[in-house]
């Protein structure tokens, strides 16, 4: 239960954060880096996929609160939760797993949802691409040491 309040908190500054630099026109993605580290934080093992699925859900609603579904944000929900599969088939070291988690999950999803926007807008892409992992990347170990 702790955890879970945790990922709240965590998940709330996360959102704070990108609506932050969102408002003064910098796209970091930073609800997608805390939704991917929270895909290593709940773990199969333990059963807490409806912790990671209400964060998943609570994302995608504050990234869109228009009723209608678009592809990018199954996009952006299929990921951490893929991520989180694949974490339970594939048994890396977990540091290891989520630093291939946040770069490939951010890559993939630009792919899916804004390609030209890789070509374009290089240094954007690689702004968000950095922050999140460095964002992602410090929820992990901070919520992995406190929680262990």
């Amino acid at each position: 239960m702790i955890k879970f309040f945790s990922g709240l908190l965590i998940f709330t500054i996360a959102c704070l954060l990108q609506f932050s630099f969102t408002s003064a026109g910098v796209t970091v993605n930073f609800v997608f880096a805390a939704l991917i580290a929270f895909s290593f934080i709940f773990s199969a093992s333990r059963g807490e996929f409806w912790e990671l699925f209400f964060f998943v859900l609570a994302g995608v609603f504050l990234m869109n609160w228009l009723p209608a579904p678009s592809f990018a944000l199954a996009a952006f929900a299929a990921i951490p939760l893929l991520t989180y599969l694949l974490g339970a088939v594939f048994p890396w070291e977990a540091w290891i797993g989520i630093i291939i988690s946040l770069f490939s999950g951010f890559i993939i999803f630009y792919l899916i949802t804004a390609p030209r926007f890789i070509i374009i807008a290089t240094p954007l892409f690689s702004l968000d691409l950095f922050l999140g992992l460095a964002f992602g990347l410090m929820i992990f170990l901070y919520m992995d040491h406190a929680f262990e």
